[in-house]
């Protein structure tokens, strides 16, 4: 995982094509069983209490990401929004 120039989040894709920036569409990814990040469309991230989210939703939300496999590289094809060539 990466930051782009506009400081979006997502991946570098490295094909016969070159490169490419995907963009993640990714908004809340789980950090460990009490926690959760809100990914915001600058970048940052914001730590959410993971029970407090739960029970707004009446349970929890298997399609949820970890963070960790976001970071490592590791998504699905529903996380990567549009990608743009790399310059240079």
């Amino acid at each position: 995982m990466s930051q782009g120039k506009s400081g979006a989040l997502g991946w570098v894709l490295t094909g016969k094509d070159g490169k490419q920036f995907c963009k993640s569409k990714v908004s809340l990814a789980v950090v460990d069983k009490k926690t959760l990040v809100s990914i915001l469309g600058s970048g940052r991230m914001v730590k959410v209490d993971r029970a407090t989210f739960e029970a707004s939703l009446g349970g929890p939300d298997p399609s949820l990401p970890l963070l960790s496999d976001l970071k490592a590289g590791r998504v699905g094809p529903q996380h990567v929004g549009s990608c743009t060539p790399l310059r240079g």
